[in-house]
Order: C-alpha cells, then sequence, then structure tokens
C-alpha cells in the first residue's frame, strides 16, 4: 500500500480523526489523483472504514457514473453494493445501463440480475422490445411471450441483438466509409 495512505490510516486510528473528515480526504485524494492504483487503494480504505454515509454514497454514485476507468467504476459500486441498501444502489445502475455499451454493458446486467432479477428481467424486456421496434428486420424472431422466458434467456436473447447490431454497425461502415486509399 502506498506510504501517504498508510501515514493517513496511522494518523487517524492515532489521533482520532474525525471519520467524516478522514472519508472526505480519501474521496479528495481520489478526486485529485491521476494515478488509477493509488485512486483504487483510496477506496478499498474508503469500503474498510465507511459508515454508511450519505455522502460518502453521492460520492461513490458520482464516481461510477463518470469515472473514465472502469476498474474505478465498479470499485465504487462494489462498495455501495456492500455498504447501502440495494433499492439505493440500483437507480445508479439503471442510469448507467441506459449510458453505457460494450462489456461494461453486460457486466451491469450481470450485477443487476443478481441484486434485483425481476427489475433485470423488466429491463431486459423492454431493452429487446426497443431494439426489435427499432429495427423490423432482425434475423431472427419469436413467437413466444417475453415474460414468460426465463432470465438468463432474456440475457441471452439481448446479447445476440446487440452483436448483430455491432455487426450491423461494422458493415455499414465499412461498405459506405472510403478508404483513404480510395480517396
Amino acid at each position: 500500500m502506498n506510504q501517504i495512505l498508510l501515514n493517513l490510516i496511522k494518523v487517524y486510528k492515532n489521533c482520532g480523526i474525525d471519520n467524516t473528515y478522514f472519508l472526505n480526504l480519501l474521496s479528495e485524494l481520489i478526486e485529485n489523483s491521476d494515478d488509477d492504483n493509488f485512486r483504487l487503494e483510496c477506496l478499498e480504505i474508503i469500503d474498510e472504514f465507511n459508515q454508511n454515509s450519505e455522502d460518502i454514497f453521492l460520492f461513490l454514485e458520482n464516481l461510477f457514473i463518470s469515472d473514465m476507468n472502469h476498474d474505478i467504476k465498479f470499485a465504487a459500486l462494489k462498495i455501495m453494493i456492500n455498504n447501502y441498501s440495494k433499492k439505493k444502489v440500483i437507480k445508479p445502475i439503471l442510469y448507467v445501463l441506459n449510458k453505457c455499451s460494450g462489456n461494461f454493458h453486460f457486466n451491469l446486467i450481470e450485477i443487476l440480475s443478481k441484486l434485483n432479477p425481476f427489475h433485470c428481467k423488466k429491463i431486459l424486456i423492454e431493452k429487446i422490445k426497443s431494439q426489435k421496434s427499432e429495427n423490423n428486420d432482425l434475423s431472427w424472431s419469436f413467437n413466444e411471450n417475453l415474460s414468460s422466458l426465463s432470465l438468463e434467456m432474456l440475457k441471452q436473447i439481448y446479447g445476440n441483438m446487440i452483436f448483430e447490431k455491432s455487426l450491423e454497425d461494422l458493415y455499414f461502415h465499412r461498405n459506405k466509409v472510403p478508404f483513404v486509399g480510395n480517396l
């Protein structure tokens, strides 16, 4: 662990610094550092000493929503899941789900399916229906009622739809955008 953080913990334990002040100091260090490993170590300490304060939740929520580093995002989410109610944590997950894509998107769906499977199933049904209405000529279709399908099946269908859409986008890009050599 970083020597600065070790000294900070020692001062916190030996000098009776207020917990709120200590956690706010760590959050300031996270916000002002460019070293992602240092920031992750600070988050580990926050996880260890957090007392479910609202200020820290808002800080973690902000990190989860807006940080550019996925490791930082997941560390913040892990702390929120470990220390706060599921109901409170689901809101930022839903917000980020609507803004992100790729592997991060699927990891969030997996986390949401563990936190609240019913809610996850509902969201997947909505996303599948919206994808289907955007593109009526998908190469596959289903005649079943989506709500009768299992959560795992819905995750698989949604993953296939996203994969097919990414292939279509790649095809469009390669066939519509001229290559530098063709100019």
